[in-house]
């Protein structure tokens, strides 16, 4: 049985032992986690105790454009006009959200692009964003934004579009 998991293995290009991949990777993850939290605590920095549910639709990731880059193993991809992506921010573990606070509610969207903007030379595609305290008032303002577009710029430049996170 384990010699046929490796030959179909090496077909697809995998050659490398399974037991680091399936052993050190996910306990470096768990380690790191409980790292960040150690240091969270001692320094007081609660946001790296955070964690968070990302939202969005199906469709929009179905017509979202992939394209291959020579430099890199991820392709860049390019988000339809219209994406909207909800981004709920815990304090703690995401994944019991009935033991962790809500800490705040993210909103992306993408509208068409205005080619006459100034703010292009800037910020490339037109990502508008929105924040909201756990109680549903807003909470941004236009300092925050620039901060927003500022950050993002950066993943435009990893993955193509304004959006961190890479999705299948």
């Amino acid at each position: 049985m384990i010699d046929y998991i490796y030959q179909t293995l090496t077909e697809i290009g995998y050659t490398h032992p399974l037991h680091p991949t399936l052993t050190h990777v996910p306990i470096g993850l768990v380690m790191g986690a409980f790292f960040f939290a150690i240091v969270g605590l001692i320094f007081k920095r609660t946001n790296l105790a955070q964690s968070a549910w990302i939202y969005f639709r199906n469709t929009d990731l179905q017509q979202s454009v992939s394209m291959d880059r020579h430099e890199a193993n991820r392709p860049f991809r390019f988000w339809p006009v219209g994406t909207t992506m909800v981004i709920e921010s815990y304090q703690g573990n995401a994944f019991q959200k009935k033991n962790d606070a809500l800490i705040e509610i993210a909103v992306m969207s993408k509208a068409k692009e205005d080619r006459d903007s100034s703010a292009q030379a800037f910020y490339p595609g037109n990502w508008i964003y929105a924040r909201f305290n756990p109680d549903r008032r807003p909470s941004i303002t236009s300092a925050k934004v620039r901060k927003c577009h500022q950050c993002h710029s950066i993943a435009f430049h990893l993955t193509g579009d304004l959006v961190f996170t890479h999705f299948p």
